[in-house]
């Protein structure tokens, strides 16, 4: 158990006394515990600041009769305000890589907690290994005994004894050298070589795989730092399933307005019947679903899938041989449209908390027909639903708290096509002299909206 080490100078002091306590909990379960002091005449410094070396604890175990490694380092954690967080990883002595790993906030008066929680998560690696070797035990005493041995004081210098008569010489049987036990020594460890190794050799031993750093690959050479610090650095979204829960506005023709007439005769039997319908100005809120998939970390593409409210106005009357006899005042009821846009997304800093992006899109919107309740022996004619279709593009800022989790707002600029977009009405129809043409649409729509994105 190399020194526990601390990201401040302010919590060396604390480290240490998290070290004494895990010691002695473990060393009342029986467990024989190699402290640096005792390990350094056999590994010299390879053992200090042993959390933030690669090589370390591996190497060491390599020479020591040990079998698990454990390293440890105190740090502050802003986002959790300033708690101190211990992070804890256990070493099996044939793996460079952890074989298990721990993080707990300490919270002072409560330093037991974290102790019983490395004891318990000790226990269980070693319960997996199995008895230790009767030679590490008795290596491991020797190191802890010679580690605590007292020192000797310095004795005094004895009186000079009187040169003893030389005796002759006696012929004796050569010495034979003791031949030392053979070790293996620990494999020199390997420098990254962060601009040639392949991918797959740099993120091993984490949970990334080269799809996450698609697109962002040249910056992860370049910072030279392990994976999964990079990946809370950087946040790239390059080879994740992207959901979005998202809300706003629409703002322009989200609503539909009609008028609806029949004529009759002297008889008052209908002999003709008319209809005009189209688009009108509004704004109105709007939500939507988007699933899509980050092929690279500055492009996403997919679907959103929303709802768009608005109203329908109609009016409705009748004229007799094309004079103008009744008409309704204007009627207004809750409707909602159902809009589709296939999206492609740029995003111009594919790394980084703050993430500006362009999008464009294409769009198909639905709506539905008008319900024309006459009460009367009048058969009004009713719009029918249809669609209108048309595309754009529009720009936004993602803010990434996480490498999993986004908050974002956008706005979109939606044109809009098709004979539905402009008002309209059927072939062959007499438009009654008092009713007006309806108002000319705007032939767009501006979304604004915001939401969370999710990333799998």
């Amino acid at each position: 158990m190399p020194d526990f080490g601390a990201s401040s100078l302010a919590d060396r002091s604390l480290a240490a006394m998290l070290q004494a306590r895990v010691s002695e909990d473990l060393q009342r379960e029986g467990n024989l515990i190699l402290t640096s002091a005792a390990v350094r005449p056999v590994v010299g410094d390879m053992v200090d600041d042993c959390f933030e070396v690669d090589s370390c604890p591996y190497a060491a175990l390599q020479r020591l009769p040990a079998r698990v490694g454990i390293t440890a380092q105190l740090s502050r954690d802003p986002a959790r305000n300033n708690a101190l967080v211990a992070h804890v990883e256990f070493y099996e002595q044939n793996d460079p890589t952890p074989m298990d790993s721990l993080e707990e906030i300490v919270v002072p008066g409560q330093e037991s907690a974290f102790s019983q929680a490395v004891r318990s998560k000790t226990q269980d690696l070693l319960g997996l290994l199995g008895p230790a070797p009767a030679d590490d035990l008795i290596g491991a005493v020797r190191l802890i005994e010679a580690a605590n041995a007292p020192i000797q004081p310095v004795q005094p210098v004895q009186p000079v004894q009187p040169v003893q008569p030389v005796q002759p010489y006696q012929p004796t049987q050569p010495v034979q050298p003791v031949r030392p036990i053979e070790r293996p020594g620990p494999p020199k460890p390997t420098e990254r070589d962060w601009q040639n190794d392949p991918l797959v050799d740099l993120l091993a031993g984490t949970d990334l795989r080269p799809r996450h750093l698609a697109g962002a690959e040249k910056a992860f050479r370049n910072a030279q730092r392990d994976p999964r610090d990079w990946l809370f650095q950087a946040m790239p979204h390059g080879g994740r399933v992207v959901f979005e829960v998202r809300g706003g506005v629409g703002m322009g023709d989200v609503d539909r307005i009609a008028d609806s007439r029949v004529d009759v005769n002297a008889s008052n039997q209908p002999q003709s019947d008319w209809f005009q319908e189209g688009p009108a100005a509004a704004t109105r809120p709007r939500g939507a679903l988007f699933i899509g998939y980050a092929p690279l970390a500055y492009l996403d593409l997919g679907v959103v899938g929303g709802l768009q409210y608005g109203n329908k106005l109609l009016t409705t009357g009748w004229t007799q041989n094309g004079v103008e006899v009744d008409t309704s005042a204007q009627q207004r009821v809750q409707a909602v449209q159902f809009y589709v846009q296939p999206r492609l997304r740029i995003y111009l800093a594919p790394t980084g908390p703050v993430k500006p992006y362009v999008f464009g899109h294409a769009e198909l919107r639905v709506f539905d027909s008008f319900d024309i309740q006459s009460g009367g022996m009048l058969q009004y004619p009713e719009p029918p639903g249809g669609l209108m279709f048309g595309g754009g593009g529009g720009g936004g800022l993602m803010f990434d708290p996480g490498p999993m989790i986004g908050l974002f707002a956008e706005g979109a600029f939606t044109a809009h096509a098709g004979t539905r977009a402009a008002p309209a009405e059927p072939p062959g129809g007499v438009r009654p002299s008092s009713v007006a043409a309806l108002p000319g649409a705007d032939g767009y729509t501006i979304g604004v909206v915001g939401g969370l994105q999710f990333r799998i």
